[in-house]
């Protein structure tokens, strides 16, 4: 165990108060992909965007809250969060991410995610094959590298997890080399021999580049504030104008992802369009959207819809509110009121 849990280059980690955002002509946040590791739950199957760093010889890590080994804790954000385990016969998970652009070396950098010890996990130990309950406190451990799950320098750690309530732990990194890959890992409390343990993660923040002296964040973060519609009319209205500024990634292909602050001064990472018609539309209780997505060379349209879905579902839209699939034929001799751009989704309230 060459690195204890619960150093790093600044020392042990502190929970820290959010601070203001900078001027505008700062650096923007780097955003992880699925911060909030949200995805149908599953066993042994990382969440979306995300990439198993784990022994080949084990299972990859969870998609949480299911019942498989014991009812747990509810997401922190949106429906789901990433579970991972240490256990009894030295081995470990971690997932892995390659960030959009390049953590750079000397620079000084802030992070934060949810941390929380399951409430049961039951799972048979891998030593004596009789079933264990995967709980005790873990550590999470973030490494920083060049390939896929290059574990190259250890950046920060948590101290051990011990409560089973979601917890913010904000960590401080300054990388000695470029870091272009990104592992999470949960890990053994220092000088204990290996046992069984667990550790779950939700919503994590993006990783914004700080002042190295002040401890300040150099970040240009935007703030999105809409007019709540007053009636029917002016719903569909706000609903139109988002459906025509919805855009997909040029690289990735998938809805883009911002960094921004509500009108309550509370930091979302959402796309913004969905973001905003969630919000007017909560109010409109008796009312429903349906969005189909037409087939399209450049894009997958069930994966779309996924993403929507998704998308709607963690900005607070209820499902009774909400229906999203791909275009039937049917469908596609229909006239639709509202439309994206270029054709990108249909829409209708009703």
């Amino acid at each position: 165990m060459p690195y204890p849990c619960i150093k790093n280059k600044w020392g042990l980690l502190t929970l820290l108060l959010s601070l203001s955002a900078a001027a505008s002509a700062q650096p923007t946040p780097i955003l992880l992909r699925n911060a909030s590791f949200e995805d149908d739950p599953a066993i042994s199957q990382p969440p979306r965007e995300w990439y198993y760093c784990g022994p080949p010889e084990e299972t990859p890590p969870d998609v949480q809250p299911n019942e498989v080994f014991g009812k747990n804790q509810d997401a922190h954000h949106g429906y789901s969060y990433l579970a991972m385990v240490v256990r009894d016969n030295n081995t470990w998970e971690a997932v892995g991410q390659r960030l959009l652009q390049p953590l750079k070396a000397g620079k000084c950098y802030e992070f934060s995610v949810f941390l929380a010890r399951p409430v049961i996990y039951q799972s048979p130990s891998r030593l004596t094959g009789f079933l264990d309950n995967y709980i005790r406190p873990t550590c999470l451990r973030i490494w920083g590298g060049g390939p896929r799950c290059d574990r190259r320098e250890i950046l920060a750690a948590s101290p051990p997890v011990k409560s089973t309530d979601w917890t913010k732990y904000t960590f401080q990194i300054q990388p000695f080399e470029d870091v272009h890959n990104l592992v999470l890992e949960a890990y053994y409390l220092p000088e204990k021999v290996p046992y069984n343990g667990g550790l779950l993660l939700d919503a994590a923040s993006p990783v914004f580049e700080l002042d190295c002296e002040s401890r300040e964040k150099l970040v240009a973060v935007r703030k999105v504030v809409f007019s709540q519609p007053s009636n029917i009319n002016e719903l569909e209205a706000l609903i139109q104008a988002q459906l025509l500024a919805l855009t997909l990634d040029s690289t990735s292909g998938q809805l883009s992802i911002e960094y921004f602050t509500d009108p309550h001064g509370v930091d979302r990472q959402a796309n913004v369009p969905l973001w905003v018609i969630a919000q007017a539309l909560q109010s409109f209780t008796a009312w429903k959207l349906e969005i189909v997505i037409p087939d399209h060379p450049s894009h997958s349209a069930h994966e779309l819809a996924n993403e929507i879905t998704r998308e709607l579902f963690a900005a607070g839209l209820p499902g009774r509110q909400l229906k999203v699939g791909t275009a039937t034929k049917r469908d596609k001799k229909r006239t639709w009121p509202l439309h994206g751009r270029n054709g990108l989704v249909w829409g209708r309230l009703w």
